[in-house]
């Protein structure tokens, strides 16, 4: 199995491109707050679904009112370009 380690920033203006990267991979990744260095990790065997997931602010605000997520919470109160 091949690893790659890379870092996006800015993850609402790379939009498409990081798109088009992670098309058909699986993997881990993690969020870092950028204001106060809290990190979120994840998993996940879709990474292009489970990233445009994190930027679609309805599906992250549907999903709090079904229950608790400190990744939604947080996306949602700094915004994506503290990510």
């Amino acid at each position: 199995m091949e690893k790659i380690k890379l870092q996006f920033n800015l993850a609402t203006d790379n939009k498409n491109n990081i798109s088009s990267f992670l098309k058909n991979k699986a993997g881990v990744y993690q969020w870092v707050n950028c204001l106060n260095g809290k990190v979120y990790v994840g998993s996940s065997d879709n990474l292009k679904r489970r990233f445009l997931e994190y930027l679609n602010p309805n599906r992250l605000n549907a999903e709090l009112k079904r229950g608790e997520s400190i990744i939604y919470k947080a996306l949602i109160k700094y915004g994506y370009k503290s990510f």
